[in-house]
C-alpha cells in the first residue's frame, strides 16, 4: 500500500515534467501544421487543388508530359520564379500549379521537370516526383538537381542500397554538393556498410 502511494505521488512530477518538456514542441507542431493548413487549405480541397493543378499533365510509364492539345498559360521561366515564390511562402499547392505549368511551357526542360518533382516529392506524391525526376534525367543524364530529387525519395523510402547509388551518383556530377556526403554517409551506414560510412 505505501509502495504503490509512493509511486503515485512520485510519479506525479515525472509526468508533469515530460509536459513541460514536450509542450513547446507540440506548440511547434501545431503552428506548422496551422500554417500548412492556411496555406493549402483541409485535405480533401487539397488534394483536389492537386488533381486540378495536374489536370494539364500526363503521368505514364514513369514518365510526365503535357496532354495533348494543352497550351502554355505563359513563359516557363514565370511559371519557374512563381514556384520558387510560392515554396518560400508555403504555398505549395501554388507552387504545383506553377510547376505544372512550366512543363506544359518547356516538356522537355530538365529544370522545368525538376521543379515539378520537387514540389511533388514536398507534397508525399512520392510515384509522380519520381516520374518527373526521371523524365528530367532522360533529357539531361547530368542534371545533378533531379539526380538529388531521386536520391531523396530512396532515403526516404528507407530502400538504402538504392540511396547510396542515387547519392553517389549525384556527387559525381556534383561534388559540392551540400547533401550529397552527408546523405551518402548515411545511406551506407544504413545499409550496413559501416566502413563506407566513414570513408564518404
Amino acid at each position: 500500500m505505501i509502495n504503490s502511494h509512493y509511486c503515485r505521488i512520485s510519479g506525479l512530477p515525472t509526468f508533469l515534467l515530460i509536459l513541460v518538456l514536450l509542450a513547446p514542441l507540440a506548440a511547434c507542431q501545431r503552428s506548422e501544421e496551422s500554417a500548412f493548413r492556411d496555406a493549402i487549405g483541409p485535405p480533401m480541397a487539397r488534394d483536389a487543388h492537386h488533381e486540378r493543378a495536374l489536370a494539364a499533365l500526363i503521368f505514364e510509364d514513369g514518365s510526365v508530359a503535357p496532354k495533348a492539345g494543352m497550351l502554355p498559360s505563359g513563359s516557363a521561366d514565370r511559371h519557374l520564379a512563381e514556384v520558387e515564390q510560392s515554396l518560400r511562402s508555403g504555398r505549395r499547392g501554388a507552387a504545383l500549379e506553377s510547376a505544372a505549368q512550366a512543363v506544359v511551357a518547356a516538356p522537355e526542360r530538365p529544370r522545368a521537370l525538376e521543379r515539378l518533382g520537387h514540389v511533388l516529392r514536398r507534397l508525399g506524391r512520392a510515384e509522380q516526383a519520381a516520374a518527373a525526376f526521371r523524365t528530367a534525367l532522360r533529357h539531361d543524364g547530368n542534371d545533378a538537381a533531379a539526380a538529388a530529387g531521386l536520391a531523396w525519395l530512396a532515403s526516404g523510402a528507407g530502400d538504402w542500397p538504392e540511396a547510396v547509388d542515387r547519392w553517389r551518383r549525384v556527387l559525381e556530377l556534383a561534388p559540392d554538393h551540400p547533401d550529397a556526403q552527408g546523405r551518402l554517409a548515411a545511406a551506407a551506414y544504413f545499409n550496413g556498410d559501416s566502413a563506407a560510412a566513414r570513408e564518404a
